[in-house]
């Protein structure tokens, strides 16, 4: 699944759920919409920070390494 599609089923469980809270006289409807939009966007911000976020990796030796440093000429007087 891309991410816009796992935020829309988020979208529509936070929907499906507030709807459940309203119905039953727990909350207005009006800070159901504020919760969930807020929480979209928070959650959206969280995802898009971590997706380009490097994952660490150890580290390599590197295969072949240097035996003796390059000389530089140097210039006659």
């Amino acid at each position: 699944m891309t991410k816009e599609q796992i935020l829309g089923v988020v979208r529509h469980l936070l929907t499906f759920f507030g709807g459940i809270l309203v119905t039953k006289g727990l909350i207005d409807e009006t800070i159901v919409t504020e919760i969930i939009g807020g929480l979209s966007t928070l959650i959206g911000a969280v995802w898009s920070f971590i997706s380009k976020t490097p994952i660490l990796t150890p580290t390599e030796t590197p295969t072949e390494t240097p035996t003796e440093t390059p000389k530089v000429a140097k210039k006659g007087k």
